[in-house]
């Protein structure tokens, strides 16, 4: 959001990291579900426009200190367990779709393969090959899987 506000305004940039501070801890985040402001105090933001369509909090200015912090507590608690679960959901999605294309393709035995021949030659592997080792790409079966 800031390099977006330096980017428009590049003069005046640094009167805008108020505002886009506001409005980056006032935002849901995906990877929590929550907002910034609500995790850290356990309440949304009150904005100017709440004010005018007469949209109220519940009051908890009236509860007795003891009560309002154990109300607190629970509230707190329950929005980070809320947040260690999805962002948790969210990890494991974003490993699988990493590994999907991180660990290239799988091999089983038997499979024909394309391998670099100087390789077989470095690397003294034992494979069945249909044609000629002195070419740069040379078919072969794999016979066995190394791990």
């Amino acid at each position: 959001m800031l390099a977006t506000s330096a980017k428009n305004n590049p003069l005046n940039w640094e009167s805008y990291i108020r505002p886009v501070c506001f409005a980056y801890n006032t935002s849901i985040h995906a990877l929590t579900g929550f907002t910034p402001l609500y995790l850290m105090y356990g309440r949304e933001a009150r904005l100017p426009i709440d004010l005018t369509f007469g949209v109220t909090s519940s009051s908890l200015s009236d509860l007795f200190p003891l009560t309002y912090s154990r109300h607190m507590q629970l509230v707190l608690h329950y929005a980070y367990k809320k947040a260690r679960d999805t962002l948790g959901d969210v990890q494991r999605r974003q490993k699988m779709l990493y590994d999907r294309k991180v660990h290239g393709p799988s091999y089983k035995e038997g499979d024909k393969v394309l391998l670099y021949s100087t390789l077989v030659l470095l690397l003294n592997v034992s494979c069945i090959t249909h044609g000629p080792v002195h070419t740069k790409l040379s078919p072969y079966y794999l016979m066995s899987i190394i791990k």
